[in-house]
């Protein structure tokens, strides 16, 4: 830091330590991220410091002048005083993020922000702060839930009043708020607030038919209400001794594996229907399966996120699909459900539990509840101790069963190498001569 004051310094220009900085340093918050504002072309500025250090520049937004030097970890950002440093200030977002410091380290306050940072309030600087950069309507929740403090009522309604700006805002800084929020341990409050305000059907239009959609008698909630639940069972599962023996396989997937419990049941109004006296969603997962992809393809989400965010809402009744009420599934049911669900198996374990959690409420049977998660740690055990079971070592190929049969590639092929090894993970099936004569077996059964 010291190093970066002196350097400016030489240059003779007139420049100021704002925004979050400012914020975190009061605050005794740990940050990497500078921002700086300048009298001068911040851009020509922030090339001369990255020359000066070694550090990488890049132009961040040209037509306003921002730029940023990013040097071992830390990201320096640098963008044009216009106008004078106190219009400058009041083009901020929040009053606790239009604090200015001197290089001497003296602060400067003009709209309050000492104040609010003590009173922990978010406070908007302006009535038109949403209105110039509607991300800040989402901004809004993120500080609050990541500060611990509360939004100001005046504040707050701006916000509602105001939420259907966030629709003009870039998918992508949509996409990255959300990811923010759903980053911290305890979102879920946040996704109730998002959706008090206003924003949560904003940001996703398909959550709005979820609400007031009457389920069947064991559930205690309404579709939205339930998947707002499953959200906060989850994080107390991810939280709890519960999720130990899955963290290794689901780390640095916990947004992804929120996001599955919101929309899980995504598809449910389209596909209720009532037979005899009794509320149905037939094929209500498969549905959401193609509505979550839908929604995160618009959130800008990365192709490889969507397929497993997707895979998870098609495959999230799984669990209890494998066995009957009381008893542990079959080998066979076992590999058919790692064959199935890939890389997210372990992940759709987790999102089960909660989804019983969220069903119940406080109708909650514990005893039917251990049952569960007797039936996902017995899935997991055998997944990690039996690899051989869920993943069969590959004991003839292709080439061999077309070889034995005398027949052409076709679809046939693939759908007896399935069955070899469905007959590996039973056990029926261990050698490659039992393999092959297996393959005759496949032809007369069929």
């Amino acid at each position: 830091m010291k190093e970066l004051i002196d350097f400016l310094s030489s240059l003779g220009v007139d420049f100021y330590f704002v925004g979050g900085y400012v914020r975190d340093h009061l605050l005794k918050r740990e940050t990497h991220d500078i921002d700086i504002t300048v009298q001068g072309d911040a851009l020509d500025i922030g090339r001369q410091v990255a020359h000066h250090t070694g550090g990488v520049f890049v132009v961040l937004d040209e037509e306003e002048g921002i730029a940023r030097v990013a040097d071992h970890g830390w990201n320096v950002d640098f963008s044009t005083i216009r106008g004078g440093l106190e219009d400058d200030l009041k083009r901020r977002d929040f009053t606790i993020d239009s604090l200015a410091q001197k290089p001497s380290g003296e602060i400067i306050d003009l709209f309050g922000g000492r104040e609010d940072l003590q009173r922990g309030i978010i406070r908007s600087v302006t009535d038109s702060a949403f209105s110039e950069d509607p991300i800040r309507l989402l901004r809004a929740v993120r500080l609050s839930l990541e500060l611990g403090f509360s939004i100001e009522e005046e504040t707050k309604g701006l916000i509602q009043n105001q939420a259907h700006l966030i629709s003009l805002s870039p998918k992508e800084r949509i996409r990255e708020e959300i990811v923010r929020i759903l980053s911290q341990p305890s979102s879920a409050p946040a996704l109730d607030e998002l959706d008090r305000l206003g924003l949560l059907t904003q940001i996703i239009p398909e959550l709005s038919s979820l609400k007031g959609v009457d389920q069947p008698p064991e559930h205690f909630f309404d579709v939205f209400e339930h998947s707002l639940k499953t959200v906060a069972y989850l994080e107390e599962i991810l939280a709890s001794e519960v999720s130990l023996p899955y963290q290794k396989y689901v780390q640095n997937d916990e947004v992804l594996l929120k996001i599955s419990a919101l929309l899980h049941d995504i598809a449910k109004p389209e596909t209720k229907t009532i037979d005899e006296g009794r509320i149905r969603f037939l094929s209500h997962a498969i549905r959401g399966a193609d509505r979550t992809s839908q929604i995160l393809t618009r959130l800008r989400f990365s192709k490889h996120a969507v397929r497993m965010v997707a895979k998870m809402v098609e495959y999230h009744l799984r669990p209890t699909q494998m066995a009957a009420p009381s008893e542990l599934p079959t080998p066979h049911a076992i590999y058919r459900y790692f064959k199935d669900t890939g890389e997210v198996g372990i992940h759709i374990l987790l999102l089960s539990l909660a989804d019983h959690l969220a069903a119940r409420g406080p109708n909650l049977d514990p005893s039917s509840f251990s049952e569960h998660v007797k039936l996902c740690s017995y899935v997991l055990r055998k997944r990690e101790k039996e690899e051989s079971m869920v993943f069969p070592p590959k004991l003839v190929s292709g080439h061999d069963i077309m070889h034995t049969l005398s027949i052409t590639p076709s679809p046939r092929v693939g759908k007896i190498l399935d069955r070899i090894r469905e007959a590996q993970a039973e056990g029926r099936v261990k050698t490659r001569k039992e393999a092959l004569d297996f393959v005759h077996q496949c032809i007369e059964e069929t």
